[in-house]
C-alpha cells in the first residue's frame, strides 16, 4: 500500500531539509528589485523553511497538498501577522484557482515535483506554471538528478543523510509490471527506532533531458542548471540539480 508518512516528515523535516542561505539568495536574485511588490509562489512547500527571511515586501503565496503541512504554516504565521497566503491546494489546480500572468517567481524545491505521478502531469504543472507567470517570470525547481542513473538495476540506494536525531535511508525500487518506480524512506532515530517516511510512493524519474524537452517544447525562452543554489556548475556526479525555466 502506497503511503506518505505526514507526521512523521514533518517531525523531522528541518534535520533532513536543511535550511541554505543559498536557497533565498537564489530565489531574490530573480527578483527585479524594483518591483514593489513582486509575487512569488512555493509549490509543495512542505514546512517552508526559511519563507519568513524572504523580504518583507514580497508577496507570497504558499500551497501544499498535505493538510498537515498547511495547517502547520497557518499556526506559524500567525505569529507573523498573517503575512503569507496559504491554501491547501493541490499543484494540478493551480491553473483553475490561481491568477495568470500574476507571479514574478514560481518555485518548487526539495524533489517534490517528482510525486507528481506521471511525465503528463508534471508537463501540465510546466505549462499551468508558464500561464501564471508574469512575463520573464521564472520557475524553479529542485530534485534529484535521476539523469546519473542507471536504470538496468531494479533499486538504487540513495546517499544517506545524518543528523544528531538519526539517519535518513531511502532507495528508489523498479515496479516492472507497472515501468515506474517507487520511492522509500525511513528514519533510524537515534534512539534506533525505525520511523517510516515514505512507501511505495510511484515518482517520475524526471532527469535534465526531460526537463529540457519540456521547456522546448512549451516555449520557455530559457533554462539553467546548477548543482545547487550557489550555482555550483552541473556535472555527471551531481546528486541533485537546480533548474530555472524564464518565460
Amino acid at each position: 500500500v502506497t503511503m506518505i508518512y505526514v507526521n512523521n516528515w514533518i517531525d523531522y523535516y528541518s534535520d533532513f531539509v536543511p535550511f541554505s542561505a543559498g536557497h533565498n539568495k537564489l530565489l531574490k536574485s530573480y527578483i527585479d528589485s524594483s518591483k514593489t511588490n513582486p509575487k512569488v509562489l512555493d509549490v509543495e512547500a512542505g514546512t517552508a523553511i526559511g519563507v519568513e527571511d524572504l523580504p518583507q515586501n514580497y508577496d507570497i503565496t504558499i500551497i501544499d497538498k498535505y493538510p498537515e503541512f498547511t495547517s502547520l504554516l497557518t499556526k506559524r504565521q500567525s505569529l507573523q501577522n498573517n503575512r503569507f497566503h496559504i491554501f491547501n491546494l493541490d499543484p494540478m489546480d493551480i491553473g483553475r484557482y490561481l491568477g495568470k500572468n500574476y507571479f514574478d517567481l514560481i518555485y518548487c524545491l526539495d524533489g517534490r515535483i517528482i510525486f507528481f505521478k506521471d511525465r503528463t502531469l508534471i508537463k501540465k504543472f510546466f505549462f499551468d506554471s508558464k500561464m501564471l507567470l508574469a512575463e520573464n517570470g521564472k520557475l524553479v525547481l529542485s530534485l534529484y538528478n535521476f539523469s546519473k542513473i542507471n536504470f538496468k538495476f531494479d533499486s538504487v540506494e540513495l546517499s544517506e543523510r545524518i543528523c544528531t536525531r538519526g539517519v535518513l535511508h531511502g532507495s528508489f525500487v523498479k515496479d516492472k509490471k507497472n515501468l515506474v518506480y517507487k520511492l522509500n524512506t525511513n528514519i533510524i532515530s537515534a534512539d534506533g527506532k525505525q520511523k517510516k517516511i515514505v512507501k511505495d510512493e510511484t515518482v517520475v524519474p524526471l532527469g535534465i533531458e526531460t526537463v529540457k524537452s519540456f521547456a522546448k517544447e512549451l516555449n520557455f525562452s530559457s533554462v539553467e542548471f546548477y548543482s545547487d543554489y550557489d550555482k555550483t556548475p552541473i556535472s555527471d556526479n551531481s546528486e541533485y540539480f537546480v533548474c530555472i525555466l524564464t518565460k
